[in-house]
């Protein structure tokens, strides 16, 4: 052990021993006016013992060792932020400091603030900058606004405020929310819309069901209001999932009238408890069949669950009733991600669907991705969308990635096609399109063929 605090410890218990002897004494009334003179001559002297050594100090030293291994342990307790002094930037430093700040008082958050803002600017900078503003506004709001509203940088200003009123939230939302309300004229509609999602959030962390109860009051009167309202109750749901609160937030949505809202809230309830159980999720969805919200529960579940196991989500859908569900649509949604993982599984389960034109889109999406590997059976795919625009659009997208890759199936392609030749030179002098097309789109390892089934 560090003789140090082997010192330290001895003198503690000695002080103990102390203080106990002069209780004892006072309260038996032995305190004579000779030792009240003793005391105030001189401090009680402590000693402490070690290795046959007699180490004998009196309460002023004592306090002094005291300080100095306080500051110990202080600056081990701080070794992020020792270690941004020394420029060590990694990111495992950044996050040390913001564990670090977590046990600061607002002086120390201010002081270290301003040693963090002089550091490199980089994202790891910038989320410790308001991290520790979040923990300043949990305990000192009104100088942490402050301090927020100095930053020259008008994005960093932006997002420190939002994080002030986020901690603020957390221990007083009353307060918060009358502090937004008073300033709100400030700011414009999105920014305020920030701002008080920031204390939604915060003030769901401490009490997600009373944070529900206030966004469910909000108004949805205008466009602007359900923004600013679904943002908000996106906020309180994943608080509420993230505390196993599913139950709550399903019976507080189930309870809203119907409407957008209320919609948005099952939504967002369904794409986060189908991320962690997908299995009591969809027995919900199912049993919101005759629900106005149903379609739009089996696409956010379906959305979520094609992350997780595309393959059972693709089973799931393959049984659903075409009568009372939008299988082209949720197909489409269901590509869009499985596609992302394995091309050939979700080429596989495209060729069992009906060939319909409500399935363009998802054909569509599949040849775009496709497309990134393997133009030339991506054109395949592309030559079965019933719709000509849909079609050609696809083809012009295409076609330049295949001229890029094999110039003699380019031309071939061409010569083969109904085309006129106008048209084929317009191909020809087409360039490719980044990430642009049916909503964007990524490669990833298909080296398929045509598509079986003669699609």
């Amino acid at each position: 052990m560090n003789s140090k605090w082997y010192i330290f410890a001895a003198l503690w218990i000695a002080s103990l021993a102390a203080a106990y002897f002069v209780g004892q004494s006072a309260s038996r009334g032995l305190t004579s006016p000779a030792l009240a003179n003793q005391s105030a001559a001189s401090a009680p002297k402590l000693s402490a013992s070690k290795d046959g050594s007699t180490i004998t100090v009196d309460a002023d030293a004592a306090a002094e060792l005291m300080a100095e291994l306080q500051d110990e342990a202080s600056d081990k307790t701080r070794a992020g932020f020792e270690g941004l002094r020394n420029g060590d930037f990694t990111r495992a430093t950044w996050m040390q400091a913001a564990v670090d700040a977590m046990s600061m008082s607002p002086s120390e958050l201010q002081s270290a603030l301003d040693e963090v803002l002089a550091m490199p600017a980089g994202r790891e900078r910038n989320m410790l900058v308001f991290s520790m503003l979040e923990r300043w506004g949990a305990l000192d709001p009104t100088n942490a606004l402050t301090y927020a509203n100095s930053l020259t940088s008008v994005e960093m200003r932006t997002r420190g405020i939002g994080q002030v009123l986020e901690g603020w939230a957390s221990k007083d939302p009353v307060s918060a929310i009358n502090w937004l309300n008073t300033n709100g004229d400030n700011y414009s509609a999105r920014i305020y819309g920030d701002y008080l999602r920031d204390i939604v959030k915060g003030y769901a962390q401490s009490s997600p069901e009373s944070a529900f109860q206030y966004v469910q009051a909000m108004s949805d009167a205008t466009a602007s209001d359900r923004r600013i309202k679904n943002g908000a109750l996106r906020e309180v749901i994943n608080a509420m999932v993230e505390q196993n609160q599913i139950d709550q937030a399903l019976t507080m949505s189930l309870a809203m009238s119907e409407g957008s809202s209320r919609n948005q809230a099952l939504e967002q309830i369904i794409g986060e408890w189908a991320s962690t159980d997908p299995e009591a999720a969809r027995q919900f969805v199912d049993s919101m069949a005759d629900d106005a919200s149903y379609s739009d529960l089996q696409r956010s579940l379906l959305r979520s669950w094609a992350n997780d196991d595309p393959a059972a989500a693709a089973e799931w859908l393959s049984a659903q009733d075409p009568e009372t569900t939008d299988q082209a649509r949720l197909a489409t949604t269901l590509i869009a991600s499985w596609t992302r993982y394995d091309m050939e599984a979700a080429a596989n389960w495209l060729n069992t669907l009906p060939q319909t034109s409500e399935l363009d889109r998802a054909v569509g999406l599949f040849s775009m991705q496709a497309a990134q590997d393997d133009p030339a059976a991506a054109l395949t795919w592309a030559s079965s969308v019933s719709n000509d625009q849909g079609r050609e659009r696809l083809e012009s997208m295409i076609l330049p990635m295949l001229r890029e890759q094999d110039s003699e199936a380019f031309e071939a392609y061409l010569a083969d096609s109904d085309y006129s030749d106008d048209k084929k030179q317009q191909f020809r002098e087409l360039q490719v399109r980044e990430g642009r097309g049916f909503g964007g789109f990524g490669g990833g390892g298909f080296r398929g063929g045509p598509p079986p089934g003669g699609r």
